[in-house]
């Protein structure tokens, strides 16, 4: 159980921390550095989202476009300072293969293509 004031605020940096310490936690960041929980789906919602990312794959690899597939547990770093992760997500490949190793380990420092 994880317990914070609300008047906390976590930059990005810190957030991946917390996000380290605490690994069974589903978390993203708002603009203003404060903590939202996310809670777990469904079954049902699970199987569709499931469904959904499986469909998207098998359409980039079938077109063969430049593009990167990730999946709802991926946190992207956006401009307004925030680290969000959209049920799925896609980026451009020649966007992804322009950020560092460091930034592709940790939360990508760009607004994907596609967000669902």
């Amino acid at each position: 159980m994880l317990t914070l004031p609300r008047t906390l605020s976590l930059t990005p940096a810190q957030f991946a921390e917390v996000c380290a310490a605490n690994p069974e936690a589903v978390l993203e960041l708002d603009a203003l550095g404060h903590l939202v929980e996310m809670t777990p789906t469904g079954s049902a919602s699970g199987a569709r989202n499931q469904t959904l990312g499986a469909l998207l794959w098998l359409a980039i690899e079938q077109s063969r476009l430049p593009l990167k597939l990730f999946d709802s547990s991926t946190g992207f770093l956006l401009p307004d300072g925030s680290v969000r992760s959209p049920d799925a997500s896609v980026v451009r490949l020649e966007r992804w293969q322009a950020l560092s190793e460091a930034e592709r380990e940790g939360f990508a420092p760009l607004c994907p293509d596609l967000v669902i």
